[in-house]
């Protein structure tokens, strides 16, 4: 069975990979004092950069990213077993949780939802993992998976079930490894020894600096070095290059100093000291310290740039790639101009790498600098092969940058050279750029699911444009063109979202199975980074999520969910209407597809996920959304604008769960909350619509609550309007109902005329011995009222209430209860509950929170009636209505 070690799964991630991971682990350090792991690793480091313990601490604080710099770098030196399984335990978790479930779920083990497994389990049969790797295949990369089974096989006991596809991946990354170009020692001597003028005295007397400079056993002290070349140098003052080596050990020897005056220094000597210098802080990756050097010696690195062969020639072969990777174009410029006739093919070819690196990060106007440099300078070179392949790859380039910057006739005469040229078979994405060119796209970095119909037509008729090419490119290439398939499977999706009813199902399944093909392409191409970064890979594995939800079989949508699961993070990049079209399309499929993809929208696009999630009952589906925002639309610290958006959001899919309580509660705050103009015209919007409150609230009630809302903007005449309704409905049934509407005409000054017309309609109230009831109350019967509800303005009529019923009726006693719109009134239930059902009679005022009402309803023994009045003489009135109601039903 293959042998894996820690460092040999490392090599498996890339540097940008490395870092997300150290940088994590660094993170974990900085907050985890108790993991025995921390204070080996702090020493480590310690040792490893010559600072302090604190220091390395301070540093983890504040700079992590450096802190993660320095693990990554000395990793494969510093970790131990347990510093490696503290590395990927708090890697994975974080940055691949979606690959760890989903390999978890295919072999049914329980766990978490950041993978890890919370059980213990049986080892799944050798068929079941040949299956699970094969699915996780369609979605993530060989290296992904080998090194996913890599780690977990290596890290705890259980685990080896998975040793024999691992060595399948790691087999085929292996086949596929191109050799490599050079060793790192061959690379070491090319940058000691850049210059092809280097004779063995110079390789002598380099290998003599950095022997010194390592500290190995016989080499030549600091001094005897620094005699040893400071004697070549004085020997032969017209071996200028003699001075490189005085610059190298300047830099390579302790406690020795630059010095760029030396006495007779003419500007040869001085660019042979400079190469010298920047050779040396190469070979320690100084790039401060080249940066520090190339600002401080602009003048001389300039004449030695200009000048070809000579310190120029060492500069440019040695440091090109340095000067681009610290942001030093110009002086990359300079070398191209000054160097590249002499230097060659090789050189020439170096810089294209450069240029083609910059195109694939999107930094278009650098290589395009470094392409038409490239473009000024007639290369002459035996090797006639090489030297086609070079012109040919720069005109390449030179479409590409012409592309990026729109200048689209520029570009396409260069691809059309180039297929002039046969390069149609041997480029597979040359005929997908005059794809993207004919429809004007500037790279494929544009082609994205817009939002918006006139934009998705746009793109559509864009892409159009060059589906030629692409089908003639798949048609050459197959697979081996991401960039085509993947413009494909973006227009087979537009084409798909305008089809006719008739046609949508055959040009889903094209659609999807182009999206498919995409996801495939480009994971298995060699720059699946890129399209990564570029948008594409999360584009493509949206619209296979999007259309193979959209069908009815449940493999389908399985596939569909899994696709999902590897972009939830990347849900604020795609375009609103395709979220709800995968939302609908889960409607088929039951919750276990709705609730995953609902919460996910709302854990990463928190800013419009409640407009997303609104027009359907995805939300309110999900326990734990539907605790979320009801949170949220309780919240006091909210906006008020937003808790109203919140609350009208929930309330209908409540309603059509059966959730009463809650819609209640969400219409009762809709009534309070809305105090502003255009807050009130939304909530009358949405209030007016029965199928947002019945059959919560009935008609009567719906009306009284939007007379309340008009009242509040002054709309008297559609105040009143709501009143009549209202009183018209109650009438007949609840004569007492209506007569507390009469009593909102009086309290709110209404039309007294239309006041007196509905009075008129008023049956006459069951009065059974009303002079009795009143000679009754006057002699001092006992009644006993509990009033619930109101605020602090209610309560400030409570004094005068009391003093009229008592000097009218001494026997008559009133307690008030104001408890406001209070969250808090689930610890005063049980205490209200008590002294109502101790009372006679009780008045329930709708000033209350609606669940604290609907309670005290449901837990009453005793009479009660309402009052919908909130000023003194309603309260009053209500108070005298009760108490001989309370009579009428003693007797």
């Amino acid at each position: 069975m293959m042998q894996m070690k820690w460092g040999d799964i490392w090599k498996l991630f890339d540097a940008d990979e490395q870092q997300e991971a150290c940088l994590d682990l660094a993170n974990h350090i900085k907050d985890e004092t108790s993991d025995p792991v921390t204070p080996k690793l702090l020493r480590k480091l310690a040792d490893g950069t010559g600072s302090r313990t604190s220091s390395i601490r301070e540093m983890l604080r504040s700079d992590p990213q450096r802190a993660a710099t320095i693990l990554r770098t000395r990793a494969l030196a510093m970790f131990d077993d347990m510093a490696w399984v503290r590395l990927y335990t708090s890697y994975y978790p974080k940055r691949k949780s979606a690959l760890l479930c989903a390999f978890l779920d295919e072999l049914s083990i329980e766990h978490d939802h950041q993978g890890r497994a919370t059980s213990e389990f049986l080892a799944p049969d050798s068929t079941k993992v040949d299956l699970a790797v094969a699915h996780l295949l369609k979605i993530y990369t060989v290296r992904e998976v080998a090194r996913y089974l890599a780690v977990i096989e290596k890290h705890a006991e259980g685990w080896e079930f998975v040793a024999n596809q691992r060595n399948n991946l790691i087999e085929q990354l292996q086949g596929d490894k191109p050799d490599d170009k050079k060793s790192a020692s061959a690379q070491s001597e090319a940058t000691a020894a850049s210059s092809m003028e280097f004779n063995v005295l110079d390789r002598i007397l380099i290998e003599q600096v950095v022997r010194n400079a390592m500290g190995i056993e016989g080499c030549l002290d600091g001094r005897q070095l620094e005699e040893l070349i400071e004697s070549v140098v004085r020997l032969n003052e017209k071996w200028f290059r003699a001075y490189f080596h005085l610059g190298f050990m300047d830099v390579l020897t302790p406690d020795r100093s630059l010095r760029f005056n030396h006495p007779g220094d003419n500007q040869n000597r001085r660019g042979w000291y400079l190469a010298g210098v920047i050779a040396g802080l190469l070979r320690n990756n100084d790039l401060d310290g080249l940066n520090k050097v190339v600002e401080e010696r602009q003048v001389d690195l300039t004449n030695a740039l200009a000048e070809p062969g000579g310190p120029g020639a060492s500069i440019a072969r040695t440091a090109f790639r340095r000067l681009i990777d610290i942001g030093r174009v110009s002086e990359a410029l300079a070398a191209i101009h000054g160097q590249l006739r002499y230097l060659g093919l090789e050189f020439a070819s170096e810089a294209l790498d450069a240029a083609t690196i910059f195109i694939r990060q999107s930094q278009y106007e650098q290589a395009k600098a470094i392409v038409d440099a490239l473009k000024q300078h007639e290369l002459i070179d035996e090797d006639k092969d090489s030297s086609e392949r070079y012109l040919k790859a720069l005109s390449r380039r030179r479409s590409q940058c012409l592309q990026a910057a729109g200048d689209f006739v520029g570009a396409e005469k260069e691809c059309r050279s180039l297929l002039d040229k046969g390069q149609e078979g041997n480029s597979p994405d040359l005929l997908a750029d005059l794809g993207l060119i004919k429809g004007r796209f500037r790279s494929v970095a544009e082609l994205k699911l817009p939002e918006g119909n006139e934009a998705r037509i746009a793109m559509r008729e864009s892409l159009a444009k060059g589906v030629e090419h692409f089908n003639r490119a798949m048609q050459l290439h197959g697979s081996d063109t991401p960039k085509a398939v993947y413009a494909l499977s973006l227009y087979e999706y537009l084409r798909w979202s305008f089809a006719k009813e008739k046609d949508k199902d055959e040009l889903r399944v094209k659609a999807a199975e182009m999206a498919s093909s995409a996801v495939s392409a480009i994971l298995s191409s060699e720059f699946a980074p890129i399209y990564r970064d570029y948008g594409a890979l999360g584009q493509s594995q949206f619209m296979l999520a999007v259309t193979r939800m959209s069908g009815l079989d449940e493999v389908e949508a399985r596939e569909a969910l899994a696709a999902w699961q590897t972009i939830t993070t990347e849900a604020g990049r795609f375009p609103v209407e395709d979220l709800k079209r995968l939302l609908e399309a889960t409607d088929t499929h039951g919750p276990a597809f709705s609730e995953p993809i609902a919460e996910s929208i709302w854990d990463y696009r928190r800013d419009d996920a409640a407009g997303i999630l609104k027009d359907g009952s995805w939300a309110i589906r999900s326990k734990r959304l539907r605790g979320e925002l009801s949170s949220l639309a309780k919240n006091d610290r909210m906006p008020t604008a937003e808790r109203l958006r919140l609350w009208m959001l929930l309330i209908p899919p409540l309603i059509k769960e059966g959730d009463i309580d809650a819609a209640e509660e969400g219409l009762h705050e809709l009534s309070i909350l809305a105090e502003r103009a255009d807050d009130i015209e939304g909530v009358l919007g949405f209030i007016i619509d029965r199928a947002n409150y019945d059959p919560v609230w009935k008609e009567w009630e719906a009306c009284l609550a939007r007379a309340r809302l008009f009242r509040k903007m002054g709309r008297d005449a559609d105040c009143s309007s709501e009143l009549r309704s209202a009183f018209y409905q109650v009438r007949d049934k609840q004569p007492w109902e209506a007569k507390q509407i009469l009593g909102l005409y009086d309290e709110w000054a209404l039309d007294q005329i239309a006041r007196y017309e509905l009075g008129k309609t008023l049956p006459c109230l069951d009065q059974g011995g009303a002079e009795n009831i009143e000679r009754q109350l006057e002699n001092g019967e006992r009644v006993s009222i509990l009033w619930v509800g109101g605020n602090e303005i209610q309560a400030q009529y409570d004094d005068y209430v009391i003093s009229q019923v008592a000097s009218k009726w001494p026997g008559v006693s009133i307690s008030f209860e104001h408890s406001g719109w209070s969250s808090n009134w689930g610890r005063d239930l049980s205490r209200l509950t008590s002294l109502a059902n101790s009372a006679d009679i009780v008045i329930l005022m709708p000033m209350m929170r609606t669940l604290l009402g609907r309670r005290l309803r449901e837990s009453l023994s005793r009479p009660w009636v309402s009052c919908q009045s909130t000023g003194r003489t309603g309260m009053l009135n209500s108070v005298m209505e009760a108490a001989r109601m309370a009579l009428r039903l003693r007797h």
